[in-house]
């Protein structure tokens, strides 16, 4: 055999020993965190859609995905491994044909609009290590109806979930402020739990959720404080969510 044919050969069983899906080092391109401790992915180059980050690059393990580094890509799923606590500033948004995303139990933050626009988004489990939600994270996902939200979780912030198309949510106990315009414009959402301990709901937080029904708050909580325009544009709260609302401080129109 000659040497040519050998070569191809190899290059063919090294093709078929790797995991269907998985990216070589050279897809992405990296920089050094600021410690120096770890890799930053700072650009996906690869052509492969269903995206299986390695958790290692150039011997040094993956920890962040900087600030639009697949943004307006065309993949259509990603795995993101263990190691990375950190999703930049619009690093998937626009990614208009992303449907699965599997994030990490090390992730600590997701930072301003990361997923915003992943129209064909269909649901995320958030990991219990997540402290912090980005304004925008989340918003004109118009195709997600499932967001887990983890227990260790203190705050949903500004717009995170606006347009989306989620149609009931229970609050996990421990978070205490709602942002502004968070669930702006989910006109599926028939259901909302409030959680024990919530004290701000911000500005128009759920104003024009038009299919929303009921409100459900803990009977010990005793007073919140609400921005302008929380409820308005929601016609269809029944009485019993109105007085429910009255009793803990909102004094605003539905």
């Amino acid at each position: 055999m000659s040497k040519k044919n050998i070569f191809f050969l190899c290059a063919l069983i090294t093709a078929l020993l790797l995991p269907l899906g998985a990216q070589t080092e050279e897809d992405f391109r990296v920089t050094l965190t600021e410690d120096g401790e770890g890799a930053v992915i700072t650009r996906y180059t690869g052509t492969t859609r269903a995206v299986i980050i390695p958790d290692t690059i150039q011997d040094m393990p993956v920890r962040e995905i900087r600030r639009r580094a697949f943004n307006e890509s065309n993949i259509t799923s990603v795995v993101i491994p263990e190691g990375v606590v950190i999703i930049g500033e619009r690093a998937f948004a626009n990614s208009r044909s992303l449907t699965s995303v599997t994030l990490p139990e090390t992730l600590i933050a997701i930072g301003i609009g990361a997923f915003a626009d992943c129209r064909s988004l269909t649901s995320i489990t958030l990991p219990e290590s997540l402290i912090i939600i980005g304004d925008w994270a989340f918003a004109g996902c118009t195709s997600l109806t499932t967001v887990t939200f983890p227990e260790g979780l203190t705050a949903i912030n500004e717009a995170a979930l606006n347009e989306s198309d989620i149609d009931d949510e229970d609050i996990p106990e421990g978070v205490i402020t709602i942002g502004r315009s968070a669930f702006y414009r989910c006109t599926s959402l028939a259901t909302v739990t409030l959680p024990e301990g919530l004290t701000a709901v911000g500005t128009m937080a759920f104003a024009g959720c038009s299919s929303l029904t009921t409100v459900t708050i803990p009977d010990s909580i005793e007073a919140i404080t609400f921005g302008v325009g929380v409820f308005s544009g929601s016609p269809r709260l029944t009485l019993a969510s109105q007085a429910a609302l009255q009793r803990v401080g909102f004094t605003d129109s539905f």
